[in-house]
Protein backbone atom coordinates (compact mmCIF):
# COMPACT_ATOMS: atom_id res chain seq x y z
CA UNK A 1 0.00 0.00 0.00
CA UNK A 2 2.87 2.15 0.10
CA UNK A 3 5.60 2.42 -3.09
CA UNK A 4 8.96 4.42 -3.22
CA UNK A 5 10.27 5.32 -6.56
CA UNK A 6 12.88 7.41 -7.74
CA UNK A 7 11.51 10.69 -7.06
CA UNK A 8 8.44 10.11 -5.12
CA UNK A 9 5.98 7.86 -3.61
CA UNK A 10 2.61 6.44 -4.16
CA UNK A 11 0.56 5.77 -0.69
CA UNK A 12 -3.04 3.63 -1.31
CA UNK A 13 -5.24 4.21 1.38
CA UNK A 14 -9.59 3.21 1.91
CA UNK A 15 -11.86 6.00 2.16
CA UNK A 16 -12.88 3.80 5.97
CA UNK A 17 -9.41 4.87 7.31
CA UNK A 18 -9.47 8.28 9.24
CA UNK A 19 -5.78 7.55 10.31
CA UNK A 20 -4.66 5.93 7.21
CA UNK A 21 -6.36 9.50 5.14
CA UNK A 22 -4.08 12.06 7.92
CA UNK A 23 -1.01 10.31 8.58
CA UNK A 24 1.20 11.97 5.79
CA UNK A 25 1.57 15.00 3.78
CA UNK A 26 1.20 15.07 -0.49
CA UNK A 27 0.97 16.88 -3.45
CA UNK A 28 -0.83 15.16 -5.81
CA UNK A 29 -3.87 13.35 -4.59
CA UNK A 30 -6.24 11.40 -6.64
CA UNK A 31 -9.60 10.46 -4.96
CA UNK A 32 -11.66 7.52 -6.79
CA UNK A 33 -15.20 6.40 -6.43
CA UNK A 34 -16.68 9.50 -4.48
CA UNK A 35 -19.79 8.75 -4.30
CA UNK A 36 -19.04 5.36 -2.75
CA UNK A 37 -17.07 6.24 0.18
CA UNK A 38 -18.49 5.50 3.43
CA UNK A 39 -18.60 8.00 6.12
CA UNK A 40 -16.06 7.81 9.24
CA UNK A 41 -16.21 8.68 13.00
CA UNK A 42 -13.54 11.78 11.73
CA UNK A 43 -15.10 13.44 9.81
CA UNK A 44 -15.75 13.57 5.81
CA UNK A 45 -13.37 11.43 4.49
CA UNK A 46 -12.37 13.75 1.05
CA UNK A 47 -12.09 16.76 3.85
CA UNK A 48 -9.20 14.51 5.28
CA UNK A 49 -7.74 13.77 2.56
CA UNK A 50 -7.63 17.45 1.25
CA UNK A 51 -6.25 18.89 4.44
CA UNK A 52 -2.95 16.43 3.55
CA UNK A 53 -2.13 18.95 0.31
CA UNK A 54 -2.21 22.05 2.28
CA UNK A 55 1.43 22.50 2.66
CA UNK A 56 2.30 22.44 -1.33
CA UNK A 57 2.03 25.20 -2.73
CA UNK A 58 2.15 23.56 -6.39
CA UNK A 59 -0.76 20.43 -4.94
CA UNK A 60 -3.21 18.59 -7.28
CA UNK A 61 -6.54 17.17 -6.49
CA UNK A 62 -8.37 14.83 -8.91
CA UNK A 63 -11.81 13.48 -7.77
CA UNK A 64 -13.05 11.00 -10.09
CA UNK A 65 -16.68 8.55 -9.74
CA UNK A 66 -19.23 6.70 -11.31
CA UNK A 67 -22.77 9.21 -10.10
CA UNK A 68 -25.20 7.73 -7.76
CA UNK A 69 -28.43 9.07 -6.87
CA UNK A 70 -29.34 12.55 -8.09
CA UNK A 71 -29.13 15.35 -5.53
CA UNK A 72 -27.23 12.99 -3.08
CA UNK A 73 -24.34 12.56 -5.25
CA UNK A 74 -21.27 13.93 -4.33
CA UNK A 75 -19.28 13.87 -7.82
CA UNK A 76 -22.41 15.62 -9.13
CA UNK A 77 -22.00 18.58 -6.69
CA UNK A 78 -18.53 19.07 -7.48
CA UNK A 79 -19.00 18.96 -11.58
CA UNK A 80 -21.95 21.34 -10.90
CA UNK A 81 -20.03 23.53 -9.58
CA UNK A 82 -16.64 23.37 -12.19
CA UNK A 83 -16.01 24.40 -15.24
CA UNK A 84 -18.65 21.60 -16.82
CA UNK A 85 -16.69 20.12 -19.50
CA UNK A 86 -18.20 18.05 -22.19
CA UNK A 87 -16.82 15.59 -24.27
CA UNK A 88 -17.58 16.43 -27.96
CA UNK A 89 -16.50 15.22 -31.30
CA UNK A 90 -17.04 16.35 -34.73
CA UNK A 91 -19.67 14.98 -36.98
CA UNK A 92 -18.27 13.07 -40.12
CA UNK A 93 -20.67 14.49 -42.36
CA UNK A 94 -20.72 18.05 -41.79
CA UNK A 95 -17.53 18.22 -39.26
CA UNK A 96 -19.97 20.18 -36.71
CA UNK A 97 -18.72 19.39 -33.05
CA UNK A 98 -21.12 17.58 -30.46
CA UNK A 99 -21.23 16.20 -27.65
CA UNK A 100 -22.00 12.29 -27.51
CA UNK A 101 -25.89 11.92 -26.48
CA UNK A 102 -27.83 8.91 -25.85
CA UNK A 103 -30.99 10.78 -27.21
CA UNK A 104 -29.98 10.52 -30.67
CA UNK A 105 -28.73 7.01 -30.76
CA UNK A 106 -30.87 5.13 -33.67
CA UNK A 107 -31.34 1.36 -32.12
CA UNK A 108 -31.47 -0.08 -35.79
CA UNK A 109 -28.44 1.35 -37.54
CA UNK A 110 -26.44 1.53 -34.23
CA UNK A 111 -25.85 5.07 -35.27
CA UNK A 112 -25.50 8.50 -34.23
CA UNK A 113 -28.03 12.02 -35.63
CA UNK A 114 -25.80 14.92 -36.13
CA UNK A 115 -27.28 17.60 -34.26
CA UNK A 116 -26.96 20.13 -37.24
CA UNK A 117 -27.13 18.65 -40.23
CA UNK A 118 -29.45 15.49 -39.16
CA UNK A 119 -27.28 12.92 -40.73
CA UNK A 120 -27.07 9.28 -39.23
CA UNK A 121 -23.90 7.90 -39.21
CA UNK A 122 -22.31 4.38 -37.62
CA UNK A 123 -20.30 4.11 -34.60
CA UNK A 124 -17.10 3.45 -35.98
CA UNK A 125 -17.61 6.75 -38.09
CA UNK A 126 -17.83 8.83 -35.11
CA UNK A 127 -14.89 6.46 -33.62
CA UNK A 128 -12.40 7.65 -36.43
CA UNK A 129 -13.04 11.09 -35.07
CA UNK A 130 -11.78 10.36 -31.95
CA UNK A 131 -8.62 8.40 -33.07
CA UNK A 132 -7.82 10.91 -35.18
CA UNK A 133 -7.47 13.23 -32.28
CA UNK A 134 -10.19 15.42 -33.19
CA UNK A 135 -12.58 15.37 -29.68
CA UNK A 136 -12.38 17.84 -27.42
CA UNK A 137 -13.32 19.19 -24.12
CA UNK A 138 -16.42 22.34 -24.61
CA UNK A 139 -16.64 23.93 -21.02
CA UNK A 140 -19.84 25.41 -20.10
CA UNK A 141 -17.75 27.86 -17.32
CA UNK A 142 -14.19 27.91 -18.68
CA UNK A 143 -13.17 31.01 -16.18
CA UNK A 144 -14.04 28.89 -13.31
CA UNK A 145 -10.61 27.71 -11.39
CA UNK A 146 -11.87 24.05 -11.19
CA UNK A 147 -11.96 21.84 -14.07
CA UNK A 148 -15.19 19.25 -14.55
CA UNK A 149 -14.79 16.46 -17.05
CA UNK A 150 -18.17 14.27 -17.87
CA UNK A 151 -17.99 11.67 -20.06
CA UNK A 152 -19.96 8.82 -20.73
CA UNK A 153 -19.26 5.17 -22.67
CA UNK A 154 -20.44 6.17 -26.38
CA UNK A 155 -17.07 7.36 -26.27
CA UNK A 156 -15.11 4.38 -24.63
CA UNK A 157 -12.93 2.30 -26.95
CA UNK A 158 -13.97 -0.82 -25.21
CA UNK A 159 -17.37 -0.48 -25.52
CA UNK A 160 -19.58 -0.83 -28.51
CA UNK A 161 -22.46 1.21 -29.14
CA UNK A 162 -24.88 -2.23 -29.60
CA UNK A 163 -23.62 -3.66 -26.54
CA UNK A 164 -25.11 -0.41 -24.94
CA UNK A 165 -28.66 -0.73 -26.80
CA UNK A 166 -28.95 -4.28 -25.63
CA UNK A 167 -28.20 -3.64 -22.25
CA UNK A 168 -30.62 -0.66 -22.23
CA UNK A 169 -33.84 -2.90 -23.38
CA UNK A 170 -32.72 -5.47 -20.79
CA UNK A 171 -33.30 -2.73 -18.12
CA UNK A 172 -36.10 -0.92 -19.90
CA UNK A 173 -38.39 -4.23 -19.56
CA UNK A 174 -37.09 -4.60 -15.87
CA UNK A 175 -38.50 -1.35 -15.41
CA UNK A 176 -41.77 -2.36 -16.47
CA UNK A 177 -41.56 -4.95 -14.13
CA UNK A 178 -41.41 -2.29 -11.33
CA UNK A 179 -37.20 -3.64 -11.26
CA UNK A 180 -35.75 -0.22 -11.71
CA UNK A 181 -32.03 -1.68 -10.37
CA UNK A 182 -31.07 -2.39 -13.82
CA UNK A 183 -31.59 0.91 -15.69
CA UNK A 184 -30.06 3.02 -12.34
CA UNK A 185 -26.94 0.81 -13.46
CA UNK A 186 -27.01 1.62 -16.94
CA UNK A 187 -27.75 5.74 -16.18
CA UNK A 188 -24.60 5.35 -13.21
CA UNK A 189 -22.51 3.33 -15.55
CA UNK A 190 -22.57 3.72 -18.81
CA UNK A 191 -24.26 6.94 -19.57
CA UNK A 192 -22.15 8.60 -16.44
CA UNK A 193 -25.22 10.13 -15.23
CA UNK A 194 -27.64 10.54 -11.94
CA UNK A 195 -30.49 8.18 -11.15
CA UNK A 196 -33.77 10.23 -10.66
CA UNK A 197 -36.71 8.18 -10.30
CA UNK A 198 -39.32 10.64 -10.77
CA UNK A 199 -42.66 8.24 -10.89
CA UNK A 200 -45.80 8.77 -12.35
CA UNK A 201 -48.42 9.83 -9.61
CA UNK A 202 -48.47 13.53 -9.37
CA UNK A 203 -51.56 14.12 -7.05
CA UNK A 204 -51.46 13.00 -3.35
CA UNK A 205 -55.41 12.18 -3.69
CA UNK A 206 -54.61 8.90 -6.18
CA UNK A 207 -52.89 7.76 -3.62
CA UNK A 208 -55.74 8.43 -1.10
CA UNK A 209 -58.56 6.91 -3.83
CA UNK A 210 -56.40 3.58 -3.97
CA UNK A 211 -57.21 2.76 0.39
CA UNK A 212 -58.80 0.18 1.28
CA UNK A 213 -61.61 -0.78 4.16
CA UNK A 214 -60.59 -3.49 5.95
CA UNK A 215 -63.51 -5.26 7.59
CA UNK A 216 -61.14 -6.22 10.73
CA UNK A 217 -57.93 -5.23 12.23
CA UNK A 218 -56.56 -7.77 9.69
CA UNK A 219 -57.40 -8.05 6.24
CA UNK A 220 -58.01 -11.90 4.55
CA UNK A 221 -54.16 -12.49 3.00
CA UNK A 222 -52.31 -11.73 5.98
CA UNK A 223 -50.19 -14.23 6.80
CA UNK A 224 -47.41 -12.58 9.02
CA UNK A 225 -46.61 -8.92 10.78
CA UNK A 226 -43.75 -7.39 11.35
CA UNK A 227 -43.51 -3.34 13.32
CA UNK A 228 -40.74 -1.05 12.46
CA UNK A 229 -39.59 1.42 15.41
CA UNK A 230 -38.51 5.02 14.55
CA UNK A 231 -36.52 6.82 17.28
CA UNK A 232 -37.09 10.47 18.37
CA UNK A 233 -36.07 12.55 20.84
CA UNK A 234 -38.97 12.88 22.43
CA UNK A 235 -41.31 9.80 21.08
CA UNK A 236 -41.67 6.60 19.42
CA UNK A 237 -43.28 6.21 15.79
CA UNK A 238 -44.19 2.35 15.20
CA UNK A 239 -45.97 1.22 12.14
CA UNK A 240 -47.85 -2.84 11.90
CA UNK A 241 -47.70 -4.21 8.65
CA UNK A 242 -49.01 -7.32 7.20
CA UNK A 243 -47.44 -9.47 4.61
CA UNK A 244 -48.93 -12.28 2.14
CA UNK A 245 -47.92 -13.77 -0.76
CA UNK A 246 -45.73 -12.37 -3.38
CA UNK A 247 -44.74 -9.55 -0.53
CA UNK A 248 -48.21 -7.98 -0.89
CA UNK A 249 -48.55 -5.89 2.09
CA UNK A 250 -51.19 -3.79 3.93
CA UNK A 251 -50.89 -1.20 6.81
CA UNK A 252 -52.50 -2.37 9.98
CA UNK A 253 -51.52 0.42 12.46
CA UNK A 254 -49.55 3.44 12.54
CA UNK A 255 -49.03 5.08 16.10
CA UNK A 256 -46.98 7.74 18.51
CA UNK A 257 -45.92 6.73 22.05
CA UNK A 258 -44.55 9.81 23.44
CA UNK A 259 -41.78 9.64 25.77
CA UNK A 260 -38.65 10.02 25.91
CA UNK A 261 -36.22 6.94 24.75
CA UNK A 262 -34.28 6.79 27.86
CA UNK A 263 -38.02 6.77 30.10
CA UNK A 264 -38.40 2.91 30.74
CA UNK A 265 -42.27 3.57 30.68
CA UNK A 266 -42.11 4.11 27.06
CA UNK A 267 -40.64 0.78 25.84
CA UNK A 268 -43.43 -0.81 28.34
CA UNK A 269 -45.88 0.94 25.62
CA UNK A 270 -44.46 -0.36 22.86
CA UNK A 271 -44.38 -3.91 24.21
CA UNK A 272 -47.75 -3.45 24.78
CA UNK A 273 -48.28 -2.76 21.22
CA UNK A 274 -45.33 -5.09 20.08
CA UNK A 275 -47.34 -8.12 22.35
CA UNK A 276 -50.90 -7.43 21.91
CA UNK A 277 -53.12 -9.88 19.64
CA UNK A 278 -54.26 -8.72 15.92
CA UNK A 279 -57.49 -10.60 14.85
CA UNK A 280 -59.03 -11.62 11.50
CA UNK A 281 -62.55 -11.11 11.01
CA UNK A 282 -63.61 -14.88 12.21
CA UNK A 283 -61.94 -14.34 15.55
CA UNK A 284 -58.41 -16.01 14.43
CA UNK A 285 -55.30 -13.79 15.37
CA UNK A 286 -51.78 -12.83 15.22
CA UNK A 287 -49.14 -11.40 17.38
CA UNK A 288 -46.10 -9.28 15.70
CA UNK A 289 -43.92 -12.05 14.23
CA UNK A 290 -40.21 -9.78 13.88
CA UNK A 291 -39.56 -6.07 15.20
CA UNK A 292 -36.90 -3.66 14.02
CA UNK A 293 -35.83 -0.60 15.90
CA UNK A 294 -33.86 2.19 14.58
CA UNK A 295 -30.74 2.36 16.41
CA UNK A 296 -29.74 5.46 15.16
CA UNK A 297 -30.08 9.33 16.80
CA UNK A 298 -29.02 10.03 20.55
CA UNK A 299 -30.62 6.43 22.16
CA UNK A 300 -28.79 4.02 20.21
CA UNK A 301 -27.95 2.43 24.12
CA UNK A 302 -31.15 2.70 25.18
CA UNK A 303 -31.84 0.70 22.14
CA UNK A 304 -29.33 -1.61 22.04
CA UNK A 305 -30.73 -2.77 25.69
CA UNK A 306 -34.01 -3.22 24.75
CA UNK A 307 -33.76 -5.11 21.79
CA UNK A 308 -31.14 -6.99 23.66
CA UNK A 309 -33.17 -8.05 26.27
CA UNK A 310 -35.95 -9.44 23.65
CA UNK A 311 -34.30 -11.35 21.19
CA UNK A 312 -36.02 -14.36 21.83
CA UNK A 313 -38.82 -12.53 20.81
CA UNK A 314 -37.18 -11.31 17.38
CA UNK A 315 -36.70 -7.35 18.35
CA UNK A 316 -33.78 -6.41 16.47
CA UNK A 317 -31.57 -2.51 15.95
CA UNK A 318 -31.27 -1.72 12.48
CA UNK A 319 -29.61 1.13 10.92
CA UNK A 320 -29.77 2.83 7.22
CA UNK A 321 -26.52 3.47 5.71
CA UNK A 322 -26.98 5.29 2.01
CA UNK A 323 -25.48 4.73 -1.03
CA UNK A 324 -25.99 3.96 -4.19
CA UNK A 325 -25.78 -0.42 -5.15
CA UNK A 326 -26.19 -1.61 -1.59
CA UNK A 327 -28.85 -4.00 -0.95
CA UNK A 328 -31.49 -3.26 0.93
CA UNK A 329 -30.64 -6.12 3.38
CA UNK A 330 -26.74 -5.28 3.34
CA UNK A 331 -25.73 -7.56 6.14
CA UNK A 332 -25.79 -8.40 9.78
CA UNK A 333 -23.25 -7.13 12.05
CA UNK A 334 -22.23 -8.00 15.54
CA UNK A 335 -19.59 -5.11 15.81
CA UNK A 336 -20.78 -3.15 18.63
CA UNK A 337 -20.19 -3.07 22.31
CA UNK A 338 -23.55 -5.81 22.70
CA UNK A 339 -22.30 -7.95 20.54
CA UNK A 340 -26.27 -7.95 19.31
CA UNK A 341 -27.09 -8.55 15.60
CA UNK A 342 -27.47 -5.15 13.74
CA UNK A 343 -29.23 -4.84 10.75
CA UNK A 344 -27.66 -2.90 7.87
CA UNK A 345 -29.89 -1.21 5.51
CA UNK A 346 -29.59 -0.08 2.13
CA UNK A 347 -32.11 3.10 2.02
CA UNK A 348 -31.55 4.14 -1.26
CA UNK A 349 -32.66 0.55 -2.44
CA UNK A 350 -35.73 0.30 -0.44
CA UNK A 351 -36.82 3.80 -1.48
CA UNK A 352 -36.26 3.35 -4.83
CA UNK A 353 -38.44 0.07 -4.71
CA UNK A 354 -40.88 2.19 -2.82
CA UNK A 355 -41.21 4.51 -5.85
CA UNK A 356 -41.14 1.65 -8.40
CA UNK A 357 -44.04 0.33 -6.46
CA UNK A 358 -46.13 3.23 -6.55
CA UNK A 359 -46.46 2.44 -10.10
CA UNK A 360 -48.94 -0.71 -9.53
CA UNK A 361 -52.29 0.34 -9.76
CA UNK A 362 -53.93 -3.13 -8.63
CA UNK A 363 -54.26 -4.86 -5.61
CA UNK A 364 -52.14 -8.01 -5.50
CA UNK A 365 -48.40 -9.40 -5.70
Amino acid sequence: LHKSFPGGHITIVGSNSPASLASRPIRILLVDELDRFEATSEGDALDLARRRTATFHNRKIVVASTPTIKGHSRIEQLYNNSSKGEWHLPCPKCEAVQPLEWKRIIFDTVSMRCLHCGFDSPEIEWKKQQIAGKGEWVHEFPERKVKGFHMNALASPWTRWKEMIDAFLIAQDELKKGNPEQMQVFVNTLLSETWEDRGDIQDENILLERRESYDAELPNGVLILTMAVDTQNDRLEYEVVGWGKEEESWGIEKGIIWGNPDNPQTWRELDDKRERVWKFANGAGLIVACTFVDSGGHYTDEVYKYCGQRLQSRVFPIKGEGGSGLELIRKVSKNNKYKLPLILLGVDSGKTTIMQRLHIAEPGS
